[in-house]
């Protein structure tokens, strides 16, 4: 925890001198949504790649449709605004409920967050499953 202390007392020592000098409205409280946000991404995902590792075995196999998984949801959320006939699919991808700049104003949207946490855990409760009925040579 010492770690992340640190870097949040940098991030926040940082932000407030350069505020003074470029007029910066920026709040240090944005940058912990915004972390609170990467984070529930990041357990998503790490959740999908752990359920993908315990049902194939195959450690590269899985990072990579993680990657795949990752890269094709950020599209499908980027450019699914673009084409009528998807937009309204958009908020299937974990990126939709990931509000990015948006935290400057709103906050935490704690209906999102928790959305993606429990999608999270219940990967998790998945690939606790699939591993518990692996025949596994002891």
């Amino acid at each position: 925890m010492g770690k992340v202390g640190n870097n949040f007392f940098s991030l926040t020592a940082f932000m407030s001198i350069f505020n003074g000098f470029f007029e910066l409205d920026v709040k240090p409280i944005t940058f912990f949504v915004g972390g609170v946000e990467v984070f529930t991404l990041a357990l998503f995902y790490t959740s999908i790649g752990f359920a993908l590792g315990t049902a194939t075995g195959n450690r590269g196999l899985s990072m990579g449709i993680t990657y795949a998984i990752t890269i094709f949801s950020y599209l499908w959320n980027g450019f699914g605004g673009l084409i009528e006939s998807i937009e309204s699919t958009t908020n299937l991808s974990p990126f939709y409920h990931y509000s990015g700049l948006e935290s400057q104003g709103s906050g935490v949207n704690l209906v999102e967050v928790i959305v993606v946490f429990l999608l999270s855990i219940s990967f998790v409760m998945i690939s606790i499953a699939i591993f518990n009925k692996r025949d596994i040579g002891t």
